[in-house]
């Protein structure tokens, strides 16, 4: 549908999302900040958890960080090239959950050397805006280990 109406960008919103007071405001702020940084840019998280195993991100803008491995790829813009490597990248051979997939694109993932023959063509340029405009409720468990999202 995207490429039909030949949108350039689009959100896409998984797992009830929870949007924050300001939630316009920090995406255009996001978004402007982006716009000076990388304007061509494929994919900006709008809701992750941040993983620590490949190190720090590091922050172009006040408002914006080159996107490490991530986790809750519950909302998130992407560009009309991303969907279409994403489309090229043969999902269905290579079935992979996308919290999992996302990362491999952008060249960020713990896995990164084991999978990267089935998806050779990663070439994603992917952001994060920060503070995250959209947040997500989840159940712990007596550890702090989240055993799942809000059923609200």
């Amino acid at each position: 549908m995207a490429e039909k109406e030949r949108y350039h960008r689009a959100i896409i919103l998984e797992d009830d999302p929870k949007f924050a007071d300001d939630f316009m405001l920090q995406v255009e702020r996001g978004l402007a900040e982006l716009f000076v940084v990388d304007a061509n840019f494929d994919f900006v998280y709008l809701s992750r958890q941040k993983r620590p195993e490949v190190g720090p991100e590091e922050y172009l803008s006040p408002n914006i960080a080159r996107a490490k491995y991530s986790y809750w790829a519950n909302a998130y813009l992407l560009s009309s090239n991303a969907a279409k490597r994403m489309v090229a990248a043969d999902l269905p051979h290579n079935l992979v959950p996308t919290d999992e997939f996302i990362p491999m694109m952008y060249g960020s993932h713990v896995m990164l050397e084991e999978w990267a023959p089935y998806f050779p063509n990663r070439q994603f340029q992917a952001y994060a805006i920060d503070p995250l405009p959209i947040a997500q409720d989840f159940e712990y468990d007596a550890f702090g280990k989240v055993i799942s999202s809000s059923t609200a």
